[in-house]
């Protein structure tokens, strides 16, 4: 029974860090988009506050979550045949 207690705990501390480095690489992403949309506005940084990039960065990240869910069901769906 220690065995198996054991292998539960380190899976589940994989399964925190696995989950923290995709949030990680999430954040990154969004940035660098939120900076992009920021540049397309023809604002700078300097001009916008934190409160209004964070904002910003949270749309981002929303956008790329909604993105990659709706590309994995469309690839599932191609998967089984059914598009």
């Amino acid at each position: 029974m220690i065995w198996i207690s054991e292998v539960k705990a380190k899976i589940s501390s994989n399964y925190d860090d696995y989950s923290d480095r995709i949030s990680r690489a999430l954040r990154e992403k969004a940035i660098a988009e939120a900076k992009a949309r920021i540049a397309l506005a023809g604002r700078s940084l300097r001009d916008i506050s934190s409160d209004e990039l964070e904002i910003i960065v949270k749309e981002e990240e929303d956008k790329i979550k909604t993105r990659f869910k709706n590309n994995l069901g469309i690839g599932l769906l191609a998967y089984l045949g059914l598009t």
